[in-house]
């Protein structure tokens, strides 16, 4: 099905339109979320991706998606706050392989999803509209 999505584009336009959100991700696991709500970050998920920071005037930064900063925790720097995507339209978001399989299997650019996120402790959806992933 990926190759019936892409090849016509690849044949009309000579390239296929990535979905994109414009954001740098850290993927979590047990051992920095442990590490991270050491360092007090409420974060009540051991997995999902957490947002380092977004592109400007991309769709992540439009949405409101807030990036994370980072400091140094007992001799470790880490990535303190910054929302963290945990579900794009009910589907679970576990690993970065989850996100961008997604994105490129069942969405397309300037499509609408529903990501749930993680802010401050708490589960909020926000709407995002897909962008065209830039192409070098």
């Amino acid at each position: 099905s990926t190759v019936l999505r892409i090849v016509p584009d690849l044949i009309s336009q000579g390239y296929y339109a990535h979905p994109w959100i414009g954001a740098q991700f850290f993927e979590l696991n047990p051992f920095l979320a442990d590490a991270l709500r050491d360092a007090k970050m409420d974060l009540p998920v051991e997995s999902g991706l957490l947002i380092l920071e977004t592109v400007d005037n991309a769709p992540a930064e439009m949405a409101g998606f807030r990036g994370s900063t980072i400091t140094t925790v007992n001799d470790r720097r880490l990535p303190l706050g910054g929302d963290v995507i945990v579900a794009i339209n009910g589907e679970p978001v576990e690993t970065f392989r989850d996100f961008t399989v997604y994105l490129q299997t069942k969405t397309t650019v300037g499509e609408t999803v529903d990501m749930t996120i993680i802010t401050d402790g708490e589960e909020r959806h926000v709407v995002v509209t897909l962008g065209q992933q830039p192409r070098n």
